[in-house]
């Protein structure tokens, strides 16, 4: 009783107020000791990464930024984020769940199982002690250290969309769990050809994520889809054109089929245009068989490039018949006599191997037949020479005149004389004559 009076003596009454009044003045300028009540519906204990927390994504920047604990980078670093502005470029809300750990995203994903949260204090013996940036902070189950039954934030996922960890709204405190990551990690493309690709695709997954399927889409309308081996390598190839192929990888997340592709499960694909076939009949021409004016042996000659080939020649002759033959390289050659003398037209249609189609090119040559020569029979009228007489321009001669050139007969010495004294006559009237002649002619012009 005496006590209880020296207690209310207005002097130590007073004096246990003044003391109250500066421990709370001492609690509100600490923000590790600052009550709950400085920050009505939050989490404003000492445990709280961000006093009084924040109520958006705008509000979570500024307060990183200010730092007032002067940690707050290194315990977001220490949890993935590497910029303040990929959680207003990325982070999605999600949702802590006390009784199932579970952290689902609102359309009711589950981004992570087994929740963690990290807080500055050690509330139990279920803590467990982390170092970050040369500070102790504590972690544990959110079963041993949420008292709602659920907490919201914002969660920053990974490239692999596994959960980075989630930023709670009443307090900045990070909370993070087992999570499945997945992803489409690589599309490898070898080029064989030009218009021929190969393809493999490779897959990543964690934490319990699996393949199901993956799709290759060749980007000119075609696909392939790979239920099992997914690795394998497949094999398109593609007409002339610009194309990209994509691959999608299918993936089973805790039950739900998610997928993924990204640039670096594209490719380009440039197919040039192929070279045009290059096919044409160079020569045709026509040897004449020895010893005969009709009959000849015809040779086709063609240039062929870019993949065109000869595959065989129609020879037309003008007197309406025709062979193919097929073509030995790039030759086509066959023999013909004509029934006829004279000049005739030959053409050959040379039929080429162009890819899928067939092309045609013309060549032609005329052939003379000619008719037997004197050679070959003198006896045809226009062989026969002519005689001097026919010519009127020779004197006759033995092989002209034969009965000049008749034998005398042989009859001995007496005929020999005969021959002498006949000469002898014959001498002396032409010089009788001469003689006449010429005095005729003096008389006349009295010379």
């Amino acid at each position: 009783m005496h006590t209880l009076r020296n207690l209310l003596r207005p002097k130590v009454v007073l004096s246990g107020l003044f003391a109250a009044f500066i421990i709370a003045l001492g609690v509100l300028n600490n923000p590790n000791l600052a009550s709950a009540s400085a920050c009505p519906g939050k989490d404003d204990d000492t445990n709280a990464v961000i006093r009084c927390g924040y109520n958006n994504l705008d509000e979570l920047v500024t307060k990183f930024n200010q730092n007032p604990y002067g940690d707050i980078q290194n315990i977001y670093g220490h949890f993935g984020l590497t910029n303040i502005n990929d959680i207003k470029a990325q982070a999605v809300h999600a949702t802590i769940y006390k009784a199932t750990g579970e952290i689902k995203n609102d359309a009711g994903d589950v981004l992570a199982t087994s929740a963690m949260s990290m807080g500055r204090e050690n509330h139990g013996a279920n803590r467990q002690p982390i170092m970050i940036g040369g500070k102790q902070y504590w972690y544990s189950p959110v079963q041993n250290s949420f008292g709602s039954s659920s907490l919201d934030g914002y969660a920053l996922l990974n490239d692999d969309h596994s959960l980075a960890f989630v930023s709670m709204r009443v307090c900045g405190n990070p909370s993070w769990g087992y999570s499945p990551g997945y992803k489409c990690k690589l599309l490898k493309q070898t080029k064989v050809s030009d218009t021929e690709y190969k393809y493999s695709v490779t897959p990543y997954t964690k934490n319990g994520a699996t393949v199901s399927k993956v799709v290759i889409d060749f980007g000119d309308g075609k696909s392939t889809t790979l239920t099992s081996n997914f690795e394998q390598e497949v094999s398109h190839t593609y007409a002339p054109g610009k194309y990209t192929a994509r691959a999608t990888v299918y993936f089973n997340v805790n039950g739900v089929e998610k997928s993924d592709t990204r640039d670096s499960c594209t490719a380009k694909v440039d197919v040039p245009e192929a070279p045009k076939p290059i096919f044409k009949c160079t020569n045709l021409i026509a040897v004449q068989a020895p010893g005969s004016r009709t009959k000849f042996t015809f040779t086709g000659t063609a240039f062929v490039d870019n993949g065109a080939v000869l595959q065989k020649g129609t020879f037309r002759f003008d007197d309406g018949k025709t062979a193919t033959v097929d073509a030995t390289g790039t030759t086509v050659t066959t023999t013909y006599e004509y029934t006829k003398e004279g000049n005739h037209t030959t053409t050959l249609d040379l039929t080429f191997n162009v890819g899928k189609d067939e092309g045609n090119v013309k060549c032609k040559v005329v052939t003379k037949t000619t008719p037997p020569t004197c050679e070959d029979d003198k006896t045809k009228p226009e062989c026969k020479q002519p005689t001097c007489e026919e010519l009127h321009n020779c004197t006759p001669t033995c092989e002209t005149k034969a009965d000049m050139c008749k034998e005398i007969p042989k009859t001995g010495p007496a005929e020999v004389v005969g021959t002498v004294l006949g000469l002898s006559t014959i001498t002396g009237a032409g010089v009788y004559y001469r003689n006449s002649r010429r005095q005729l002619m003096d008389k006349i012009f009295n010379r």
